[in-house]
């Protein structure tokens, strides 16, 4: 299970996190549980999480922060 709860991030970091997820696909033989964190349905957050997700096949669960 990997629980991604960011308030910020940049291409450098963004590029990290894909090679951590490929590095976790490698070694978890593809399966592996993503809880990606963002603030609302419209955040930028949640659109770069749904690309992952679609580009690595990946399936990720969206989380909403509460305030």
């Amino acid at each position: 299970r990997i629980t991604i709860d960011l308030v910020y991030f940049n291409s450098s970091s963004l590029k990290q996190i894909i090679k951590m997820f490929i590095k976790c696909q490698e070694l978890a033989n593809d399966q592996i549980d993503v809880t990606w964190f963002c603030e609302n349905a419209n955040d930028d957050f949640m659109e770069t999480g749904q690309d992952i997700s679609n580009a690595l096949s990946i399936p990720f669960h969206f989380d909403f922060r509460k305030h």
